[in-house]
């Protein structure tokens, strides 16, 4: 047994010797070289598509990995959903068994992935290896029928010719062809069928997926719609218990009303001892009546006299009664409003003063802060940004926020102090009376 390995051995190895030579030999055209174009293209064929389908299974397991993973985390993301939902909550219960389904599905998914898809294409790779060493047996045996039609030829062509060696190689070429015609017949008939079998096959891998897939969405979205229906009645029984914050006032809007007050104070006080001021003059009672939003900013302070006996009545300055009587054509206004009968006298508290639109503010800043006529802003202000269009109506709850309607102009301009904006709002300057105040930004759109 050991002297038969031992010539098996030798003869594989004579083989090899034999090939390699009949190999260099037609490298350098010394032998010829059996060719095959149309074979050499079905074998192209097969290694792109061997190429193809391990690029697809490398593809396929990274999408699982990440299933696993997305399933995962949907499962962390019920548990917390189920922990918050509160027992005595609507359908409590239902939503509860909803929710812990969402688990199963995305498992029954990844399961039915790996055995209807993964596995069927794994098997299919496995078969190209087989056939790749088909194809190798069949070029050894091709250079084998080469090397033996270079010795017949070698033998016919030599001066001295032998007979029983010529005869011996002619025995040779002729099995050596009858073997590797075999093989290149086999292949030449399994390969393209091979070959063309990929669409059936990739056709019935797909429709595996996506089915999969669509069961998975759909049942996904059955739970969803189920959940989200709960939770819209859920919504709806307990509306009366929202809930809406409140955001904090500008610190630099505040700022600008006490430097207003104080520079109002300094006015009214001259215009008491006869004085008037040459750049804020008092409103008449006319130019208020066709202001109407600079009319409901004021009647928040205060109220306007309506007649002249009321303009004549005494008022309590600093402590003291001054029946000063107002000049022809203005109209004062109280920073409080009080309902008070035809007989009584009205007064104000000690320290008030009336308010007088305006103030010693810059002069860049009055173009659009202190407006008393109301009249729309033709140029935008110097410090604009750029102007946005309201798309929806608001109206402002506190007092340093602009209110306006759907399709108002509004110049957006720089905070003085950058700290003090809030997320999502800005400043601006509405173009129809100069108003100026913060408003949300997501109200509006860019022009």
């Amino acid at each position: 047994m050991a002297e038969a390995n031992r010539t098996g051995i030798l003869a594989k190895a004579q083989k090899r010797l034999s090939r390699t030579k009949t190999k260099v030999l037609q490298t350098f055209g010394k032998a010829d070289k059996s060719t095959d174009e149309s074979f050499d293209e079905l074998v192209q064929k097969t290694e792109k598509q061997q190429e193809v389908a391990q690029h697809l299974q490398k593809e396929i397991k990274t999408y699982l990995h990440c299933v696993r993973a997305l399933g995962q985390a949907s499962k962390s993301l019920a548990t917390a959903v189920s922990q918050t939902y509160e027992e005595e909550w609507t359908d409590a219960a239902e939503v509860k068994k909803s929710l812990e389904s969402v688990d199963l599905l995305w498992t029954d998914y990844q399961q039915n992935v790996h055995e209807k898809v993964l596995d069927v294409l794994n098997d299919y790779i496995a078969s190209f290896p087989s056939l790749k060493a088909r194809i190798a047996k069949r070029g050894r045996k091709m250079v084998d029928y080469d090397n033996s039609r270079h010795n017949l030829a070698v033998l016919q062509t030599a001066k001295k010719t032998d007979e029983a060696k010529i005869t011996k190689a002619q025995e040779d070429l002729n099995e050596s062809k009858r073997i590797y015609e075999e093989l290149h017949k086999e292949l030449c008939a399994d390969l393209p069928d091979f070959y063309n079998s990929r669409i059936t096959f990739y056709a019935d891998i797909f429709q595996k997926l996506f089915g999969q897939e669509s069961i998975l969405h759909c049942e996904l979205a059955t739970i969803s719609d189920t959940v989200n229906t709960i939770n819209e009645k859920l919504a709806t029984e307990f509306l009366h218990f929202a809930y809406k914050p409140r955001r904090p006032l500008s610190q630099s809007v505040s700022d600008n009303s006490q430097t207003r007050f104080y520079a109002t104070l300094n006015s009214e006080e001259q215009e008491l001892n006869g004085e008037s001021s040459p750049k804020h003059q008092p409103l008449s009672a006319s130019a208020i009546q066709s202001t109407p939003s600079r009319q409901q900013d004021t009647v928040s302070k205060g109220h306007f006299y309506s007649n002249e006996d009321e303009a004549k009545s005494p008022v309590r300055i600093n402590g003291s009664i001054d029946n000063k009587e107002e000049p022809t054509g203005k109209t004062r206004q109280l920073p409080q409003h009080k309902d008070i009968d035809d007989e009584e006298e009205e007064r104000v508290p000690e320290n008030s003063i009336y308010e007088v639109p305006g103030g010693e503010e810059e002069e860049e800043a009055e173009a659009y802060q202190d407006n008393p006529s109301n009249r729309p802003l033709f140029e935008p202000p110097p410090d604009a940004l750029y102007q946005v269009e309201a798309t929806h109506a608001y109206y402002g709850e506190d007092e340093d926020e602009l209110s306006f309607e759907a399709g108002d102009i509004i110049y957006v301009i720089p905070f003085e102090n950058e700290d003090e904006q809030d997320e999502g709002w800005q400043m601006g300057v509405r173009q129809k009376d100069g108003i100026k105040g913060v408003f949300p930004e997501n109200f509006t759109r860019q022009l």
